[in-house]
Formats: structure tokens, sequence, C-alpha cells
């Protein structure tokens, strides 16, 4: 598989992963964007990636399916249940083809848990508790600022509602703010004995 083009909306972020690429691909020449739609536009592209903040997922895929492309996305799937069924929708209108990427699961020891419990010498499991550590680590209440030249703040926010630009907001710590995504949220889930 070859990679053809790579999109950021940041161009500082867009230089960066191009970097990483040629590193494992020293001949790689693909091409550059800020707006994903672009690519999508491309009739040599049969895939999708899909990095973005969790608030973009959907629609980016949708548009992809739309394209007669296929999506591999991050997780979260969605930003929300209705957003999820949409793309359902459209994959199956389309026949497009989609994978949830969670990398973190392809590891060893989560292959060793899941053999585990296939093997049974853990019982019958009949309850389980999830719970997220962590927490937004202080982010404060800084300033609103101007977005930095290099980075296009209004396709960022894409269709997440309008707030001003503050560095918070963006890039690694996006995940605290409820508008882009939901990966923050508390909780807890029970199973029961059937």
């Amino acid at each position: 598989m070859e990679t053809v083009a790579l999109c950021d909306v940041d161009s500082v972020r867009l230089a960066n992963g191009l970097k990483q690429l040629r590193t494992s691909k020293p001949d790689a020449k693909p091409d550059t964007y800020a707006d994903f739609r672009r690519i999508i536009d491309r009739k040599d592209v049969d895939v999708i990636t899909c990095a973005t903040p969790d608030h973009w997922h959907a629609l980016v895929a949708i548009l992809a399916f739309e394209s007669g492309k296929d999506v591999y996305g991050e997780k979260p799937l969605s930003f929300s249940l209705g957003e999820g069924q949409r793309m359902e929708k459209a994959l199956l209108r389309h026949k497009s083809v989609f994978q949830l990427g969670t990398q973190i699961r392809a590891g060893d020891n989560y292959h060793r848990v899941n053999e585990l419990i296939q093997s049974g010498v853990l019982g019958k499991i009949h309850t389980v508790r999830l719970w997220k550590t962590g927490g937004t680590g202080g982010l404060g209440f800084p300033p609103n600022e101007t977005p930095p030249a290099t980075l296009d703040w209004n396709m960022w926010l894409g269709p997440a509602p309008f707030a001003e630009y503050t560095p918070v907001r963006c890039h690694g710590s996006f995940r605290s703010f409820f508008d882009y995504s939901t990966m923050n949220a508390g909780l807890s889930v029970s199973g029961r004995k059937p």
C-alpha cells in the first residue's frame, strides 16, 4: 500500500507527519493538504485513514463512503450514538468497508488476556466494571489567543460549536473538552449474572 496524500489543518503537524512517513519510507512523495476533502475527491485514493479529533470522525467517514472509499478510523468510532448510526447507514448504502483501530488491543498483553478469558480458566464471567482514571491535569483557564498562522482554527473546529482559540482546546489536550471528545467522560458499567 502506498501513501499518496497526507492532510492536517496545522502546517507544522503536517510537515512533522511527512517527516515521520519519510523516516520509514524514504521514497514516499505524498501530496499534502490542509483540507481532507481534497483527498476524498481524488480518484486514485482507495482508503482513508481518519486520525482527526473525535468530533470529525463521523463526517470524514461518511464523506469518504459517499465517494466510494473505505475507511480505517481511530477510536472512538464517533462523537455520539447518532453519528455512529449515520456512519453505519452510509457504510451500508455505499457498500464500503470500515475498520475501527484500537491499537493498544493489538499488543501481546491484550492477546494474552483474551486467551485467558477464552480458555475458561477464570470461570464464567458475570460482572464487568470499567473505569477511567486520570483527568485534565489542571488546564486552568488560559486566555483566548489569535490562532497561530500555521493552524486553520475554523477548519479544526469543523462541526463543533464555535469557540475562540486557546492552545489547550487544540491538539494534545482537546479531549478535555466535551465539544471535541467524549473520552474523558466517567464510565461505570456493570454486568449481572444471567
